[in-house]
């Protein structure tokens, strides 16, 4: 059995029904969203041929990134006045209320679509990006959080046909720790979605010019392991077990030239990660993830 039968049985599977008590969402009808104006869905972006996407990615110019930076602080402002029409209604009654809390839900899951949207075509852009990885640990962790099937259907099939298809081209090389910092404090969002003030400067550490090694990405190889050991159900962990060997293939590509130890590192991580799976029932993984593993490892002896 090879990587690729794997990856077909894991698509077969489905998403599991443990989301099924939150009726608000499973009675909003798929045409909901769609009424929003300047909605992105995928169907938009499949229907560019590969021309296109080549166009683009050659051709992307500071203004566009600017038009997308705009987009995104567009629909920031929409969360925001979603989650202040869900406050506001708790001053209503009845009908009114219940309309209004619907309305802002369907304005947030519009939100988390378009955004996942934006990221996608970040990925189709720039495949080579190390921020990639930070989208994927992201994507995870929404993946877990959503109460929407559909969403989290389309978080995973993303993840698949787009992000583990670069996994021999991402850098990792040559990034700065600062340079990570930086993009932190730029992006991090209090629990309101409002962003916070930056660090002082006199609080950053003067080593963090540093550049990161193969530890750095390692710690990363186990967050995911971490990760798909709580997994709530059957699509995140196969998430997870994907994005494992995903970060597994990065790190050995990246590293493999000047470190002679870097795949007996990763088996290690594997193996840590199996003998807790085996001591703990608790633990939500997979075997499909040392599966994973072992198959990869074997094509490489051949």
């Amino acid at each position: 059995m090879n990587e690729d039968d794997d990856d077909d049985d894991q698509d077969s599977e489905l998403i599991d029904d443990g989301n099924d008590d939150d009726e608000d969402y499973d009675e909003m009808e798929d045409g909901d969203l769609s009424s929003f104006p300047g909605a992105v869905t995928l169907s938009d972006l499949d229907s560019d041929d590969d021309d296109e996407i080549e166009s683009d990615v050659e051709s992307m110019s500071d203004e566009q990134m600017l038009a997308i930076d705009s987009q995104l602080s567009q629909i920031f402002q929409q969360r925001r006045e979603a989650i202040n029409t869900l406050e506001d209604s708790s001053k209503m009654t009845g009908n009114q209320r219940k309309l209004d809390v619907q309305n802002a839900r369907e304005m947030i899951l519009f939100f988390k679509n378009r955004l996942i949207d934006l990221l996608e075509k970040y990925n189709t852009v720039y495949p080579n990006k190390y921020f990639n990885i930070f989208i994927v640990l992201n994507l995870l962790d929404v993946m877990k959080l959503t109460t929407d099937k559909q969403l989290s259907e389309k978080i995973h099939r993303i993840l698949k046909s787009k992000f583990f298809k670069n996994s021999n081209n991402v850098l990792l090389k040559g990034i700065k720790r600062s340079e990570i910092e930086k993009s932190s404090e730029q992006t991090d969002d209090g629990d309101d979605g409002i962003k916070q003030e930056p660090k002082k400067e006199n609080s950053v550490n003067k080593d963090n010019d540093e550049e990161l090694d193969s530890d750095y990405w390692l710690s990363i190889l186990k967050n995911v392991q971490l990760k798909a050991s709580s997994s709530p159900f059957n699509s995140h962990s196969l998430a997870c077990n994907q994005s494992s060997i995903f970060i597994s293939k990065l790190i050995f590509n990246n590293y493999k030239d000047e470190d002679s130890l870097i795949i007996d590192k990763i088996i290690d991580i594997y193996s840590s990660s199996l003998k807790d799976w085996s001591k703990t029932s608790s633990n939500k993984i997979q075997p499909s993830l040392y599966f994973d593993l072992i198959n990869w490892l074997n094509s490489r002896r051949k």
